[in-house]
């Protein structure tokens, strides 16, 4: 029989070692772990874009013209309520929609401030801000002529730059595409 005096347990050193590998690990994960959440926003987003796009061309249809405001769609975002209640989804007038909780709790939370643009006649264009916490300041902005959303990074944020040349299938800024709202 083997005495129990011969069994140890782990060093001080050995359980060190083991946290620093795992946290170094975990140090090298993270930024694209980020990455993967803040591509799975992009998606959603991007379905809305579309499906809000699809909303307002029905709107012309029979009105004649777009329409800044939600409530005036048929496929409004959720929570979308007339003009005049309490919804912490749209601004006051509800020319804005804030996806994902937009503002609550008096901060803004990861999300989106989504709104049409109008320029010069009759060019309007989809628009998502990204807003909040979590590390990233890009725009998308979908031109009614064109079924290409484009990103549009601020050139002095690296990381919202390398998520949209990724995103873009480019390899640098200086080959994205430029905000289509400028070219007007």
């Amino acid at each position: 029989m083997k005495s129990i005096k011969n069994k140890r347990g782990y060093t001080l050193l050995e359980l060190l070692v083991v946290v620093l590998i795992i946290g170094i690990l975990a140090a090298m994960a993270y930024p694209y772990y980020s990455r993967a959440i803040e591509r799975s926003r992009i998606m959603d987003m991007l379905v809305l874009l579309g499906t809000e796009r699809a909303s307002q061309e029905r709107y012309k249809l029979t009105k004649h013209h777009f329409t800044r405001y939600w409530h005036n769609l048929d496929a409004a975002p959720f929570r979308v309520s007339p003009p005049g209640t309490d919804n912490d989804y749209f601004n006051a007038d509800r020319t804005e929609f804030y996806t994902r909780g937009g503002f609550l709790s008096q901060k803004f939370w990861p999300s989106y401030k989504v709104y049409f643009d109008q320029k010069e006649g009759d060019h309007w264009f989809l628009v998502a801000e990204r807003i909040g916490w979590g590390g990233y300041d890009y725009t998308f902005v979908r031109s009614f002529d064109d079924t290409l959303a484009i990103c549009v990074p601020n050139p002095d944020h690296a990381d919202s730059v390398t998520l949209c040349t990724d995103f873009m299938g480019v390899d640098s800024l200086d080959k994205l595409p430029g905000d289509p709202r400028e070219g007007l």
